[in-house]
């Protein structure tokens, strides 16, 4: 807690100098680029905070402002996977809230942003854990809409199979441990 008090505070004091560079200085120029990762920075921390409403809507306006690029176009364009946390970070919000259908649309943008063909050329493994990263959180979240049973299935045995189907998948080509492990709960679930 401590660690992320001492974060927010050095976010104020970077947001402060942004937003009060003088008009024509280069910091004056980049500073909507800078106020976009600094809101990126606050929306993590509100996940974490457990403030997935301030979240979302954190992730959301960090997004706008990467996608509205003003400044020095030089200057720190933003990545492909910046944009993808914002999509990750709203993502997460969005289950926590228990908005789970709104999910799988915004994984779904986010995927494509994580594996572009520069990307995956150069950093083989990373793009491959990221787009792993994200078929856990989908997949999740697709286990948990199958089994809440206010939600009507077109075909429950079918729907089943299927996300079985994905679960041992990802489960049987999972690297990471944290996905392996959501892939072993959401098994066990879709077991009971």
């Amino acid at each position: 807690r401590r660690q992320r008090a001492a974060a927010c505070q050095r976010l104020e004091v970077v947001e402060a100098a942004a937003t009060g560079a003088p008009l024509g200085s280069y910091m004056s120029a980049i500073a909507s680029q800078v106020q976009a990762r600094i809101l990126l920075q606050r929306a993590r921390m509100a996940l974490l905070g457990d403030d997935p409403k301030n979240a979302r809507a954190l992730s959301q306006n960090a997004l706008a402002l990467f996608q509205n690029r003003q400044g020095p176009r030089d200057f720190w364009p933003p990545h492909c996977w910046e944009f993808a946390a914002c999509h990750r970070t709203e993502a997460l919000a969005l289950a926590r809230l228990g908005h789970l259908r709104k999910v799988v649309p915004v994984i779904s943008e986010m995927q494509p942003l994580l594996s572009p063909a520069p990307m995956s050329a150069t950093q083989p493994q990373l793009s491959a854990s990221l787009l792993e990263d994200a078929r856990a959180i989908r997949l999740e979240c697709e286990v948990a809409i199958h089994m809440d049973p206010k939600i009507d299935k077109w075909n429950a045995v079918v729907e089943l199979r299927n996300i079985q189907r994905d679960v041992e998948g990802l489960l049987a080509s999972a690297c990471q441990p944290a996905s392996q492990a959501c892939m072993l709960v959401a098994s066990a679930k879709l077991s009971l």
